[in-house]
């Protein structure tokens, strides 16, 4: 188990360098998606969530990057149980750990389910509910939580949802999971990973997806500043126009106000 100090934060993150996963949280000092990160890090700071969900933390680069108000209830879920000793650890040195809770499980749109989880042996976050064609990976059997379901027994009234979704390809059933949460809060904002090619090659209709967004959110993309570039109608002639001047971009942020967006601009 290797110690990182994240770079920026002084918050530790503990990987194991053994996983190309890992070594690249060494390499970069757990700052491998600045863009993310800097988003992240501004919503926390100028949005002061009541809720913050990272579904698919892997080792909590995107988690662990901030520090968040006293009140901020979080839950991180990962799939991986070989990252659980990982996780857990980082998260008791974080200083908001006594508001942190992490559940290991597969998030969908479904709970309390069982699927096949397949975890990456070189890889942890290649790790995918989708087999991995020829890549090296461990079948295994894993229960499913909906994002709804982890906060059933709350009443939830107002407030700001920040949320990241990593999940390989089910950020829609996720977000499917989570209609009840996201009617509750006053205002929701988040990033998910969109890698097109990868859901192109899973099978995913890439077209009925970014209605299904467009339905619910506004939809903006990240740019290496945490600066929101806005993907304006017709979206998708505006998301194929983006990600194809930007092959460095796979995300997508996802906010049901534009008033949560100038508030990150201010």
């Amino acid at each position: 188990m290797h110690k990182i100090i994240m770079n920026g934060t002084g918050h530790a993150m503990y990987v194991n360098p053994g996983d190309k996963r890992g070594g690249r949280m060494k390499r970069y000092a757990g700052l491998s998606q600045p863009a993310v990160t800097a988003f992240w890090r501004k919503a926390v700071s100028l949005l002061e969530p009541a809720i913050v969900v990272d579904a698919g933390a892997n080792y909590g680069e995107i988690l662990l990057s901030a520090q968040y108000p006293v009140y901020t209830e979080i839950v991180a879920i990962e799939a991986n149980e070989g990252l659980r000793p990982y996780l857990l650890r980082s998260i008791g040195d974080h200083p908001n750990s006594r508001q942190m809770k992490a559940v290991f499980a597969f998030v969908s749109d479904e709970a309390d389910n069982t699927i096949s989880f397949y975890v990456d042996q070189s890889h942890s976050g290649l790790s995918s509910g989708h087999p991995s064609g020829s890549r090296a990976v461990k079948s295994t059997s894993i229960g499913t939580v909906t994002i709804d379901s982890l906060f059933q027994d709350r009443i939830i009234q107002g407030g700001t949802l920040l949320f990241k979704m990593d999940v390989e390809g089910f950020e829609w059933q996720a977000i499917k999971g989570m209609s009840k949460l996201l009617d509750s809060c006053a205002g929701a904002i988040g990033c998910i990973e969109f890698n097109r090619s990868y859901m192109i090659e899973k099978g995913i209709d890439l077209n009925v997806f970014i209605d299904f967004l467009s339905e619910r959110f506004l939809l903006y993309a990240p740019d290496a500043s945490g600066r929101l570039i806005p993907l304006e109608t017709p979206v998708h002639e505006s998301i194929a126009r983006h990600f194809n001047a930007d092959k460095t971009c796979n995300d997508l942020v996802l906010s049901t106000s534009a008033e949560l967006v100038s508030k990150l601009e201010s």
